[in-house]
């Protein structure tokens, strides 16, 4: 399982289908997860823009008569605190961004107080990265038979 997961994220895979949308909703996953079950039968994985889309994706492909990870993998982008506890376990990619925040606002807390370094007084850009992780759970395995 954890490998059909992790070759989505290091193999250079190009999808076979991009459905665009700016509304990052359940209901957005939920409707683009059977529009792509009826337009692309041959997809075995879904990839969302964020877990609350992902759920979405996991309750349109259910409504459509198919399992996870049996018939279709899933995974989120976000890590949200359900991700592991909301009916199918959601693999997700976890990036940081609580810490990412915390980062932010300390250096603005510094700058204000007069602590940044004399770089920071130049015009430095100062660049915080967290490396992110993907968190395999119950939502991915082994693609299926096409």
């Amino acid at each position: 399982g954890h490998g059909a997961t992790l070759s989505l994220f290091t193999a250079e895979i190009e999808a076979l289908t991009e459905l665009n949308t700016v509304d990052i909703e359940h209901r957005t996953g939920r409707s683009l997860a059977k529009r792509c079950i009826a337009e692309e039968p041959q997809v075995t994985a879904m990839v969302a823009i964020n877990d609350m889309v992902a759920y979405g994706v996991i309750d349109g492909i259910k409504e459509s008569g198919f399992k996870i990870p049996g018939d279709y993998s899933v995974c989120g982008f976000d890590n949200i605190y359900p991700s592991a506890f909301n009916g199918v376990a959601l693999t997700s990619v976890e990036h940081f961004i609580v810490q990412g925040g915390k980062s932010a606002l300390r250096l603005l807390c510094e700058k204000m107080e007069g602590r940044q370094s004399r770089a920071l007084d130049r015009g430095a850009v100062i660049r915080v990265e967290y490396q992110t992780r993907l968190i395999v759970r119950a939502s991915s395995g082994k693609p299926r038979q096409v």
